[in-house]
């Protein structure tokens, strides 16, 4: 090939490459459709939305075929197929004229009334299910609700307690992370980067504290209420450690989705790190880990380097 060849197969190859693209994007939309339907048939016998197991063949495959990039791709378009790019409706905080739930539901005659009280509680705080955060699912297509959070920083208490750098009882642990975001019922979920929503989250919250935990007997009142500030305050190592969790947790969420809520505008790798940085009050190996998570998520791509 001469000097004077070569715009020309630029060009030609240019072209070819505009081609394949065009039949990958008809393709892919192929795929998309079929996915859908079986989805769709899935649901209708009863089944669940997202085949984990499938999932992981076709990541496989396309690992073993195409390298690293092959596995983002095979997520890239297993999210396309989910309808990953549907916004979430969020639904709206009860205000202060929003009845109980316990309030539509009647209590057997004779109920004592510590016991009424408790049951009103524990019925109330259903609504935190119906509170959602920013991150996204690995498993499903929606973003991830409190009470998931709350049950996977329990979980992730029990397994990691032995890299906590002080003793802890892991009991405590465990009462504050199922506690710690139940004002959320009130006050709604604050985006880790909204610095708007952080003005007054503090305020939101500690109204929130008074309105919820008024709902059971004094002697428990008082109990989850110090549980709730000794948390907030991360003023023990027990306290200290779940907040760690609570923070680890979305890392890992969006680590999975290949950045999720990293990718939100203007957020870089050292904004990360520093709100993530409470992890080391409590631990110094999670909090190299977490670095670790951070550091790759930025070589990746999946946040600025600045």
């Amino acid at each position: 090939m001469t000097s004077e060849d070569l715009p020309e197969a630029i060009s030609q190859g240019r072209l070819r490459i505009d081609q394949v693209d065009q039949r990958l994007i008809t393709l892919i939309g192929e795929r998309k459709t079929i996915s859908e339907q079986v989805q769709a048939a899935r649901l209708s016998a009863g089944g669940i939305r997202t085949d984990t197991k499938q999932e992981m063949r076709v990541i496989t495959r396309y690992a073993q075929a195409l390298g690293p990039a092959g596995r983002d791709i095979a997520l890239s378009l297993l999210a396309l197929a989910r309808g990953a790019h549907q916004p979430q409706e969020e639904p709206p905080l009860p205000n202060d004229d929003t009845p109980l739930l316990a309030a539509s539901v009647q209590q057997p005659d004779g109920t004592p009334d510590r016991l009424r009280r408790q049951i009103e509680f524990i019925i109330e705080v259903d609504r935190l299910k119906d509170v959602f955060r920013q991150s996204p699912l690995l498993a499903a297509n929606r973003k991830e609700n409190d009470a998931e959070h709350s049950w996977h920083l329990a979980l992730m208490t029990l397994v990691l307690a032995e890299y906590a750098d002080e003793p802890i009882d892991t009991s405590k642990v465990l009462a504050l992370v199922v506690l710690h975001d139940l004002v959320e019922i009130y006050a709604g979920d604050t985006f880790l980067h909204d610095t708007a929503a952080a003005v007054d989250q503090e305020a939101r919250e500690q109204q929130a504290a008074d309105k919820l935990f008024t709902l059971l007997p004094a002697d428990q009142r008082d109990h989850f209420r110090s549980l709730w500030d000794e948390f907030e305050e991360r003023s023990t190592p027990e306290a200290r450690f779940a907040k760690s969790m609570d923070q680890l947790q979305p890392l890992l969420l969006n680590y999975g989705n290949r950045g999720g809520t990293w990718r939100t505008p203007g957020v870089t790798e050292q904004d990360l790190l520093a709100g993530k940085s409470l992890i080391k009050d409590a631990s110094a190996d999670l909090w190299r880990y977490a670095q670790n998570l951070i550091h790759t998520g930025a070589e990746n791509g999946w946040l600025p380097r600045i």
